[in-house]
């Protein structure tokens, strides 16, 4: 068996195990309300059951209970407001005082909204329910994280282009026309099938291309002309966001580190007393690494010293070298000129200056002396100060000569 194989299999077999693991911990079940009786279902279900004993929704402290009330029981509006007066961060507040305009309820009512952007105004969708209803049925349950209209949980689980969603509660019938992010357009109920045609007309006619059905109903509750109707999946789920808009200020979101504040405490307390005692141990070890650093900096310090000692003492003895070169090289250039300075030719003056040699004379095939002179060590440049010309009377050719020398040891 081939690494690449090995790994899959661990790979599958890792991934079957969390799947497992949060299938376990992090269940989430559904209570829906059916003739004043509870029903629940769990994600791995596919039927509704009816509740009779909490025991058979096996809750943890890490479950998603959601609350879905009869879409009977809620009242919904699609309210604009103008982005230009309110910004985002108003809507909130926008909505809360508006819905005590058209709320049928005098009671206090709970409500949830979501909203987008249309033409430089705010559609919200608001659905409101008395919260005298709600705590009612929320008392019936030992547990409760999300509270929300049966119909909107499924609106939005659609994400395809726009829909016609047709939900059923007892002998009820709504119809919802529901755009690609699962906003709710436009919503009628029906008591009688003959209505249909009617509220589908006054809609006119809307082009849709997907039918989704809650459950299964006769065919005589479809509107005409319509594509092939599809059945919500047992396993589907809304949207995060959502369901965020939707938790209940009293539980927890176990997936916001915010609400783990006691056990981040806890173990940032412990990190906090492991690093006081690993401070301790690191302070002596850095004593240890401080004195042998000291002990070593000394004797690389002592080093530096001899270093600079040597230093001293090569610059001393190239600069008495150096001395010694430029009293030896006036004897030494004199020397080397009686000897190489052909017979016809006479110097009749010699000056030296720092490192120039003047030499005037007189003689023939003074070119030749200029090559000579250009072999003699210790010289750098040899310079032609005038024209070489013949003396008028002798016929001997007159020149001044200049001779650059090297006045230091590593030119030389």
């Amino acid at each position: 068996m081939s690494i690449i194989s090995l790994f899959k299999a661990f790979s599958s077999t890792v991934f079957s195990s969390l799947y497992r693991l949060k299938a376990a911990f992090f269940t989430t079940t559904l209570i829906r309300i059916r003739q004043q009786q509870l029903q629940y279902r769990c994600y791995h279900q596919t039927e509704w059951q009816s509740l009779t004993s909490f025991d058979q929704l096996y809750l943890n402290r890490f479950s998603t209970v959601i609350l879905l009330l009869p879409t009977i029981d809620c009242s919904f509006q699609q309210r604009y407001f103008p982005q230009h007066l309110l910004s985002e961060a108003e809507l909130a507040e926008a909505v809360h005082l508006d819905i005590a305009q058209w709320s049928p309820w005098t009671e206090a009512v709970d409500y949830f909204f979501n909203y987008q952007l249309i033409k430089q105004n705010w559609q919200v969708d608001i659905w409101v329910w008395p919260r005298s209803m709600a705590h009612y049925w929320r008392q019936q349950l030992p547990y409760c994280t999300h509270i929300l209209p049966e119909i909107v949980w499924y609106s939005g689980q659609l994400k395809t282009a726009d829909s016609l969603l047709i939900h059923r509660e007892n002998q009820h019938y709504y119809y919802a026309l529901v755009n690609p992010r699962g906003y709710i357009s436009q919503l009628f109920w029906i008591t009688h099938s003959q209505q249909i045609q009617r509220y589908w007309h006054s809609w006119g006619l809307p082009k849709i291309s997907h039918f989704w059905l809650t459950e299964n109903i006769e065919n005589d509750w479809y509107p005409n002309q319509l594509p092939q109707p599809q059945l919500f999946s047992m396993t589907g789920k809304i949207q995060p966001h959502w369901l965020k808009l939707t938790r209940l200020s009293d539980s927890p979101e176990w997936t916001n580190p915010w609400n783990y504040q006691r056990s981040w405490l806890l173990i940032i307390a412990a990190f906090i007393l492991w690093m006081i005692a690993d401070t301790f141990v690191l302070s002596s070890q850095l004593e240890t690494i401080q004195s042998q650093l000291q002990y070593t900096r000394k004797i690389a310090n002592h080093a530096l010293q001899l270093r600079q000692q040597v230093q001293q003492q090569h610059s001393i003895l190239h600069q008495l070298q150096t001395v010694r070169y430029q009293q030896q090289l006036p004897l030494y250039l004199i020397a080397i000129l009686s000897q190489r300075i052909p017979e016809n030719i006479w110097i009749t003056h010699l000056q030296l200056q720092q490192d120039q040699l003047d030499l005037n004379g007189q003689g023939k095939q003074v070119l030749r002396l200029l090559a000579l002179l250009e072999q003699i060590s210790g010289v750098r440049q040899v310079l032609l100060l005038n024209d070489i010309r013949p003396d008028p009377q002798t016929g001997e050719e007159l020149f001044q000569i200049r001779l650059i020398l090297n006045h230091s040891i590593e030119k030389k």
